[in-house]
């Protein structure tokens, strides 16, 4: 063996063992995909829900408006009005950090509607509930800040995001009509929830069949959820 041969073949070993070891796992974090092209006012479709009311065939994929852009991160808010549900499921004054339907959301809605690295992708954002996401004629009281995967938007919010009242009006799914959602006038929108409280702790801030931020009262059944997340485009393959 010429010197040469034996320096190649001891290269090659070098090599050999300090070459990173690949595999797969079960799990992982999501891959990162290529730089998203993800603009405000695009609609996307992520994680799957039932919606049609046909429980043979499956969930069907969610659709979302993207309503804000910040870097690599992007504010979704359901196209549809999922469901209906209450915003609290029991009497008294109360804000969103108690409300049960905030539990629902990111307990039982986050683990139906999205498999393990869709929820990775999903940001555990600070949600703030100061005064100054509420309507400034009601006084009344916020709450405390919380930090939540899935949440409603403000009434600031809603000012903010959308223009006209017409964007604001949502159609429920067949899903959520056969759940006792109501809809009203000839185009049988809907109205949604709010995180902010209405004019008092007992209700609730929601957007109407017009668009116009109204409340209702907090046990009231047939009021739609229309979820919001933040999300880390890098992993979602928008």
């Amino acid at each position: 063996m010429t010197r040469l041969t034996a320096l190649l073949l001891a290269l090659s070993l070098l090599l050999t063992l300090t070459a990173p070891v690949l595999c797969e796992e079960a799990d992982t974090e999501p891959a990162a995909t290529s730089p998203s092209r993800v603009a405000v006012g695009d609609r996307v479709f992520f994680g799957r829900f039932e919606q049609d009311n046909n429980l043979d065939n499956g969930p069907e994929d969610i659709e979302w408006m993207v309503l804000d852009v910040k870097g690599s991160r992007a504010l979704l808010l359901s196209v549809w009005g999922l469901l209906n549900r209450p915003y609290n499921t029991v009497p008294g004054e109360l804000t969103w950090a108690e409300c049960s339907l905030r539990v629902w959301l990111n307990e039982d809605f986050l683990d139906a509607a999205f498999t393990k690295p869709e929820r990775r992708a999903i940001l555990n954002t600070r949600i703030d509930n100061s005064q100054k996401q509420c309507k400034p004629d009601w006084k009344s009281v916020g709450g405390e800040n919380t930090r939540d995967r899935v949440f409603l938007l403000s009434a600031a919010e809603v000012e903010t995001y959308f223009g006209d009242l017409d964007t604001r009006k949502v159609w429920p799914t067949k899903y959520a009509l056969a759940g006792g959602a109501r809809v009203y006038n000839n185009d049988r929108a809907g109205w949604w929830w709010l995180r902010s409280p209405g004019v008092d702790q007992q209700r609730a801030a929601m957007v109407n069949v017009v668009g116009e931020t109204s409340m209702n009262y907090v046990r009231v059944p047939y009021g739609c959820a229309r979820p919001a997340i933040w999300v880390n485009l890098k992993y979602t393959g928008f």
